[in-house]
């Protein structure tokens, strides 16, 4: 075995090898779309190489023609699934359909069927022959009309990868740019090799394509590891960006859109691939919020409408940084947080509300009586407050039973709200006794809307297991005056107003001021 034979068969042996390894790393880091094509891609090729080492190793031309047929398992694919490859990596297209697969890849097939009947038809070489060049064996042929049609498509097909990876090149983030140079770079190396092979220089017969094709892998591997090709951006894109139920949107370091995902489209109807490279004010102008919290980098919840319905949105901004540390880009993440929402609104509700009579407990109540009585101390303003009990609570209760209590209670509460304004606070503070805050209600005005509730309630009774139950109210009426401190204080004497009106014979108003 001369030198450059043992040289050659050691490269190729080693390439074939290398070409397995990037399969087996392809197919370990996921089974997208794209890592299968990537997966195909290198079986193939190192199928290729394996044969063209078989075939120099070769001694006679039966041996040869067996070992070239092997290579055209890989051979007409390898171009295709190159193409296709560039088509999903630059997002041309998405999905891999039926209609793809055949435009595709129709002429690989056709191409495979020709070169394996060429003996029944020599449509692809007349005659195949034995040439003797540099000590080694190069199987040469005379190039018949479907040959040079196989020769235009890789050249089509190569020149359609490269320009879909210069195309997408203009309008990718500065962060993607070092990963698609790779790309290109690694398709120019075959196309130029196998432009090689068919100007011949020399008359060498030599398979510049398969002695190039380790060099292009080689680089594909560097776009791999140092760029992220398959684990990062296949991976993280098609599980996380793609698939996520969280509206993600990807802008460079001078706020202009790169890319989205089918979440955020469904969220912003502004989102579309005309708009990529235009600023994301300029996109969604009327997002005030977002803009704002996107200025400040902070974690808040905002609101969104899309005009239809409106949901709330936790948004959070990631800074992405290259190698070197500088700021290239945002990925903006909004998470629908509108159920979350609604639950705290509704535990918020819960915690304040009386669950019987749906009015504020006394807690609540007991707040928002002392924002009154600071509001009223701030403004020089007046407020009155009513106290109220059911009379004769414990007789109903015992008489009728203590759901007949209950729905008398309910009743009540139910009454409350119809009959006062809704800028007066009503709760319930344990038990059968109520309060009602009436703001900016003189002391007049308030007994007289009093006097005519409790009448109201003594002549309209509540049905309960067809029964009709008949209850009357007492109530004690106290106002606030500047002398008072406390809201307790004006508490008290409401809580004394009620005491006499009990006293003296309940369903009766009474009112109790400082004197």
């Amino acid at each position: 075995m001369s030198f450059t034979l043992a040289f050659l068969s050691i490269y190729f042996f080693l390439s074939a090898l290398l070409a397995v390894f990037f399969a087996a790393y392809a197919i370990s880091k996921g089974t997208t779309t794209l890592v299968k094509v990537f997966f195909s891609l290198c079986l193939l090729v190192s199928v290729y190489l394996f044969g063209y080492l078989l075939e120099l190793n070769s001694s006679s031309l039966p041996q040869m023609m067996f070992w070239n047929q092997i290579q055209y398992i890989g051979i007409p694919f390898y171009p295709a699934l190159w193409l296709l490859l560039s088509l999903i990596y630059t997002k041309t297209i998405k999905n891999f359909s039926r209609n793809t697969f055949f435009a595709i890849f129709t002429v690989p097939i056709l191409t495979f069927l020709m070169q394996l009947t060429n003996p029944m038809h020599h449509f692809y070489y007349k005659s195949l022959m034995l040439k003797k060049a540099f000590g080694l064996n190069f199987l040469t042929f005379d190039k018949e009309p479907w040959y040079l049609f196989y020769c235009i498509y890789i050249t089509l097909y190569f020149l359609i990868a490269i320009s879909c990876y210069i195309k997408s090149y203009r309008r990718v983030a500065d962060f993607e740019r070092s990963g698609y140079k790779i790309m290109i770079l690694a398709s120019l190396l075959p196309f130029i090799s196998f432009e090689l092979v068919l100007m011949n220089p020399g008359n060498l017969s030599i398979n510049y394509v398969a002695l190039i094709l380790p060099f292009s892998f080689s680089l594909i591997l560097i776009a791999i590891f140092k760029y992220d090709f398959l684990a990062l951006k296949t991976l993280a894109r098609d599980v996380l960006f793609e698939k996520s139920s969280d509206a993600m949107i990807l802008i460079d370091n001078t706020s202009r859109l790169m890319d989205y995902n089918p979440a955020a489209a469904e969220l912003f109807q502004e989102l579309n691939n005309s708009m990529k490279g235009r600023t994301i004010e300029f996109i969604l102008g009327n997002q005030i919020d977002l803009l704002k919290i996107l200025n400040t980098n902070d974690i808040s919840d905002i609101k969104i409408s899309n005009g239809v319905s409106y949901g709330y949105f936790e948004v959070k901004t990631v800074t992405i940084k290259n190698d070197f540390g500088n700021i290239v880009g945002r990925l903006i993440n909004l998470i629908n947080i509108t159920e979350r929402k609604h639950d705290q609104e509704a535990l918020k509700i819960l915690a304040s509300t009386d669950a019987l009579t749906s009015l504020y407990n006394r807690n609540r109540f007991m707040q928002l009586a002392k924002l009154q009585m600071e509001c009223a101390f701030d403004y020089n303003t007046s407020f009155t407050l009513l106290m109220i009990d059911i009379d004769h609570f414990k007789h109903i209760n015992d008489t009728n039973g203590h759901a007949a209590g209950d729905a008398v209670l309910a009743y009540l509460g139910c009454e409350m709200k119809q009959y006062f304004r809704k800028t007066d606070i009503i709760g319930r503070l344990g038990g059968e006794e109520f309060a009602v805050i009436l703001p900016s209600t003189s002391l007049d005005a308030a007994k007289n809307i009093t006097e005519f509730f409790c009448d109201m309630v003594s002549k309209e009774p509540i049905i309960c297991g067809n029964k009709p139950i008949y209850f009357t109210l007492s109530i004690g009426i106290s106002v606030y005056d500047r002398r008072l401190k406390t809201f307790g204080e004006v508490l008290k004497l409401a809580d004394e107003a009620l005491y006499e009106s009990k006293k003296n014979g309940r369903n009766r108003v009474t009112v109790k001021v400082l004197n």
